[in-house]
C-alpha cells in the first residue's frame, strides 16, 4: 500500500471527509478543517474545484447527498450547519469557485462532531458534544425534532 496522490490546499489540518460519485459520474470528495473551510475535489483529476468558506470555527463533519448527489452539508465548532450545492460546478476550472451556502442554522450550545443524511435526502441528522442529536428537514433546514439521552458527547 502506498498513496497514490496527496490533495494539498487546505491551510490547517482536515479533521473530516467523505466522498461520493455525482448524478454526472464525478468522483468528488469533500474535506472539512481547522483553517473553517471546506473544499470539493475532483478525485480522478486530482483538482480542486469549490471552496466554501464562512463558518466562523473549525469544520468537524461533512456529508454528501446520498440520493441526488448535488449538496453536502458542512457542521462546524461554531456550532452552525450550511448546505452547500454543487451544481453547475465544472471540472475544468483553474481556480476553484468560490462555494455559496444555500442554507444555514445555528443550532447547538456545544461543537457539532458527526453528520448523516437520510437514503432520499429529506433529512440531516447532527451529532454534537451537548449529548444531543438534532433532526433537520433538507433543504431549508427546518427542525423536526431533537434526540435526548446520551450521557457523553455524539461523535458519529
Amino acid at each position: 500500500m502506498s498513496c497514490s496522490y496527496v490533495l494539498a490546499s487546505h491551510t490547517e489540518i482536515v479533521l473530516c471527509l467523505d466522498t461520493c460519485v455525482s448524478s454526472s459520474g464525478r468522483q468528488c470528495l469533500v474535506t472539512g478543517s481547522k483553517d473553517n473551510s471546506v473544499r470539493l475535489w475532483n478525485s480522478e483529476s486530482i483538482n480542486c474545484i469549490g471552496i466554501g468558506m464562512g463558518h466562523m470555527g473549525c469544520i468537524g463533519a461533512v456529508a454528501f447527498s446520498n440520493k441526488w448527489k448535488n449538496f453536502f452539508v458542512s457542521g462546524s465548532s461554531d456550532r452552525t450547519i450550511k448546505v452547500w450545492s454543487t451544481d453547475g460546478i465544472s471540472d475544468d476550472v483553474d481556480q476553484p469557485i468560490n462555494l455559496k451556502a444555500k442554507a444555514v442554522v445555528a443550532t447547538y450550545d456545544k461543537d457539532i462532531n458527526s453528520l448523516a443524511i437520510a437514503p432520499n435526502d429529506t433529512l440531516v441528522f447532527c451529532g454534537s458534544q451537548d449529548r444531543t442529536t438534532c433532526v433537520w428537514r433538507l433543504p431549508d433546514l427546518v427542525s423536526v425534532g431533537v434526540l435526548k439521552g446520551h450521557k457523553r458527547g455524539i461523535w458519529c
